[in-house]
This record gives C-alpha cells, sequence and structure tokens, in this order.
C-alpha cells in the first residue's frame, strides 16, 4: 500500500503544479519533490529532485538520492565537496511541473534501528550541512535545549538563514521511537529569504 501511496503523491503534486502556472508562461513554474510515510519500523520514501530524506540519531543515514549534475558527478568519481560546491551545483535533471519529462519519483524503504529523527528538507538547509553525520550534528544542536519538533525545525531553518539563506529553506522533522507503535510526531517549519524567489526556483538542465 505504501510503496503506490508515497508516488502517487507526487502525481498530485504535479498537479498542483500544473493548476497554477500560467498558460502563457515562458518560463513554465517547476518544483522538487520529497514525502515519506512510516508505518511501523519501516520508512517508505519517494524524492524527485534535489530536496532530501534523512534518518538522524541511532544512525545517520541519506535515504534519498538527487536527481541533480553534482549527483551525476559524485557517480562519475568527483568528491561530494566538489561535485556540490560547483558552478552546477543545484542544477537538477528532473522536476515537476508543466516542462517536465518524467515525474515518476526515486522510492524506497528503509528499516529504523533505534530512536531516530525523520528529517525531510529542502537544499537550502542541506547545503550548509551535505553528509548526514554534518546535518545530525546541527540537528543534534538544535534539539539541546529541548522543545517540540516545530520548535526545533524552526531553528534549523534559523540556523541555515544564518549561514547566508542563499536558496529557500523547508523543514519537515518527525520523531521515531524505537518501538515505533504509534504514528510519529511530525511537524513543518519553512522560510524563505527576504526577497522570495521566483516560483521556478531552481536551476533545470
Amino acid at each position: 500500500f505504501y510503496s503506490r501511496q508515497v508516488p502517487d503523491g507526487a502525481a498530485q503534486a504535479n498537479a498542483a503544479v500544473l493548476a497554477n502556472t500560467a498558460a502563457d508562461s515562458v518560463n513554465a513554474a517547476s518544483c522538487t519533490f520529497a514525502a515519506a510515510v512510516v508505518h511501523g519500523d519501516r520508512v517508505h520514501w519517494a524524492s524527485l529532485g534535489d530536496s532530501r530524506i534523512y534518518v538522524l540519531g541511532a544512525e545517520a543515514a541519506q535515504l534519498s538520492t538527487d536527481d541533480s549534475v553534482a549527483e551525476e558527478l559524485i557517480r562519475a568519481g568527483s568528491s561530494r565537496y566538489d561535485a556540490e560546491t560547483g558552478p552546477q551545483a543545484h542544477a537538477i535533471t528532473r522536476w515537476l511541473g508543466r516542462d517536465a519529462d518524467d515525474i515518476v519519483p526515486r522510492t524506497g524503504t528503509h528499516q529504523v534501528s533505534g530512536d531516530s529523527w525523520l528529517l525531510v528538507c529542502s537544499d537550502g538547509l542541506w547545503n550548509y550541512a551535505s553528509e548526514p553525520s554534518a546535518l545530525a550534528a546541527q540537528l543534534v544542536a538544535a534539539a539541546e535545549s529541548g522543545g517540540t519538533p516545530t520548535e526545533i525545525a524552526g531553528r534549523l531553518v534559523k540556523w541555515a538563514n544564518a549561514q547566508g539563506g542563499k536558496d529557500n529553506v523547508t523543514v519537515a522533522l518527525a520523531r521515531l521511537t524505537a518501538t515505533l507503535n504509534s504514528a510519529a510526531e511530525a511537524a513543518d517549519a519553512s522560510a524563505s529569504q527576504a526577497q522570495p524567489a521566483p516560483p521556478n526556483v531552481e536551476e533545470k538542465i
């Protein structure tokens, strides 16, 4: 069920993008997509573009794989640092929108091994802490003073903005317990720069 449900969300998101794109637009609106459903001790996820899904805590793992020039460079042998700081670091190769060629997301299932956080975020956050271990460290710092997932996610947004905030920042955070017998508490926090980017915020190729 979940293997079908999560990808279906991409089609619904694409329909929403199309519904909000002017018919005469010469630069059609586009966006990335990342979603996760928690069931038992498993996270079922889907992504398209370069927003990411992480499990951080008892383990530190990036579940999703970017659809980007940077990811292609990494697969070709470039270091993560060089690929993600190069001139086409944020050029995405797949997206949602009127001019998208392929809106079928990558999907996967991950078994959680212990108390963790499920983090779904845009590149406005992970750009400043790409490695799972680095992002886990920022999450630990954000959670140090306690608070709800909403408050902790908000601190991550503030941290990203303090690093320069060169892109819109979106963070969704859910606490996963070791038993995972009940639905995880989830909350979203989002922020954009003082001068918001236009709808088509990604460089497409």
